[in-house]
């Protein structure tokens, strides 16, 4: 997999070759009927007209709600009261987590309560990778590793410039599809 990046020079040059595609505006200067058809301009002073009418801030609005419970919940929204009753009926008594490193999972009548066992993993030579299991209705479950996959990442040297013809193929391949 490789990332395309802009560089400065990268930057440059596409900001040049934009620069030479478009015409730049001059003051005083309006549309004309070699630029524009009537019926072009007819839409543009309709679209002036309506932005006028609706800015689109809220505070220009009627009718508007002025209060939180005006508003109607969708179904399955949650109040604060809600979420906060619902994490103390998840957490429950358990107070605190521990950690225990172990080579091997205690006997299930021995395990510590609300304890986190991190299994040393026999498939693997480093010392430092360990499964995570709990006590979960009278049995073990896993509940992930300590491995770090880091597979989806990008790496650095996956990160490449973009050449200046590169940009400029994918300018003139942007231009043809508007045109």
């Amino acid at each position: 997999m490789s990332i395309n990046i802009l560089n400065e020079d990268a930057l440059l040059f596409y900001t040049t070759l934009l620069a030479g595609i478009f015409q730049k505006s001059e003051s005083g200067k309006g549309l004309s009927e070699a630029n524009f058809t009537a019926s072009e301009k007819a839409k543009l002073e309709n679209a002036a007209l309506i932005t006028q009418l609706f800015s689109g801030d809220y505070s220009d609005l009627n009718g508007k709600p002025t209060d939180l419970s005006q508003f109607v919940n969708s179904p399955g929204f949650q109040t604060a009261a809600q979420v906060t009753a619902a994490i103390a009926s998840a957490i429950g008594t358990i107070g605190s987590i521990s950690l225990a490193p172990v080579d091997e999972l205690p006997d299930v009548q021995d395990a510590a309560p609300n304890t986190i066992y991190l299994l040393a993993r026999a498939d693997t030579e480093e010392n430092n990778l360990r499964d995570e299991y709990i006590l979960f209705g009278g049995a073990w479950e896993k509940i992930g590793s300590t491995a770090v996959d880091m597979s989806g990442y990008v790496r650095f040297s996956d990160v490449m410039p973009l050449s200046n013809s590169r940009i400029a193929e994918l300018v003139t391949l942007a231009m043809e599809d508007v045109s």
